[in-house]
């Protein structure tokens, strides 16, 4: 087991990275471990965050139909995940 922790310049924090830093740093390691077939075969990359739950998110994660109480078949309302046009 490896872990790859990104410098501050590429963590995507606030105010010291941004995204397009972030997303350079993981294709850099990606190309890393891809440039060896033998080691690309016999890895499994995690890419994790350190913010936790969609809770520092610009808008609340999207959430299920409510059910009715009165009829547990039937749902309450509608979902708040948009439709794909």
């Amino acid at each position: 087991v490896s872990w790859i922790i990104a410098p501050t310049a590429a963590s995507e924090h606030p105010s010291v990275s941004t995204p397009l830093q972030g997303a350079d740093y993981t294709a850099q390691v990606l190309d890393a471990l891809t440039a060896n077939p033998e080691v690309w075969a016999k890895t499994v990359l995690l890419l994790n965050f350190d913010e936790n739950d969609g809770l520092f998110d610009h808008v609340p994660p999207p959430a299920p139909p409510a059910h009715d109480p009165r009829d547990p078949a039937r749902l309450l309302g509608g979902t708040t995940v948009a439709a794909q046009d």
